[in-house]
């Protein structure tokens, strides 16, 4: 249980460290260094994706266990990067319901 927080803490403190800076682009970019403050904030973008996939892995590994998430797993990847079209929220639902409906199998 401590795990989970401790990954909730960090995923918050890693948004609202992105809100700030995206408050403080507008000063950047009046900026006399304004080459190095870019670089920054693109070495900070870089290292959040590198956590945010990092963190993805972790919690695949935990809850990927038997066949059934396997499968939706799979089905939910193809849907998310095979149509560009289909909004998120489609696509968890979908995946939940198909959940459901492989608990009767």
């Amino acid at each position: 249980m401590g795990f989970l927080v401790l990954l909730y803490l960090l995923l918050e403190f890693l948004f609202l460290l992105s809100f700030l800076l995206q408050c403080l682009i507008h000063w950047l970019r009046k900026c006399e260094v304004q080459n190095h403050c870019l670089l920054f904030l693109d070495a900070v973008n870089i290292a959040s994706v590198a956590i945010i996939i990092s963190i993805c892995f972790s919690m695949g590994k935990e809850s990927i266990t038997d066949w059934r998430t396997i499968i939706i797993a799979i089905l939910s990847t193809a849907f998310t990067f095979g149509y560009k079209k289909i909004n998120s929220a489609f696509i968890v639902l979908g995946s939940s319901l198909f959940g459901y409906l492989l608990t009767y199998v």
